[in-house]
């Protein structure tokens, strides 16, 4: 059971990277694909990127039909190792550039706020942070 919940962690943050503004037939087409995810993804977690990128390819696919959004990247990092990595769409629509997970470059805005708080509550579920404590502390 925990390598499901890892597996749909792991698709939720991919998605919630990318699709931060998506509506709620996007959030449809997640909730249905999170629900189908293979057998061998639900019982051992993410082994194959090869399956992993059948999986997704399909999802993004629709999200970002339904999203009318021209392209992103996904990157999933395991155990500190880059797991899986792609672009899909377009980096530079009008010049037909396609999206690469390396190169292509992405504004990030607003959404490093939520990585930050993410980063935060890990270290506070570790012990390693107290949020009750003086910032300074932890200020050298």
């Amino acid at each position: 059971m925990i390598h499901l919940q890892v597996a749909i962690r792991v698709v939720l943050v991919a998605m919630a990277m990318w699709f931060v503004h998506a509506h709620a037939a996007a959030a449809d087409i997640t909730t249905k694909s999170v629900n189908n995810l293979p057998a061998s993804i639900q019982r051992d977690g993410l082994t194959d990127p090869e399956e992993f990128e059948s999986f997704l390819n399909p999802l993004v696919a629709d999200l970002m039909t339904a999203n009318h959004i021209p392209g992103g990247a996904i990157a999933v990092v395991k155990d500190g190792q880059l797991f899986f990595a792609r672009g899909y769409g377009f980096a530079d629509l009008e010049r037909h550039t396609p999206a690469t997970a390396d190169t292509t470059i992405f504004r990030t805005g607003s959404i490093s706020k939520v990585f930050t708080w993410t980063a935060v509550m890990q270290l506070v579920e570790q012990g390693k942070l107290d949020l009750n404590a003086d910032v300074n502390t932890y200020l050298v």
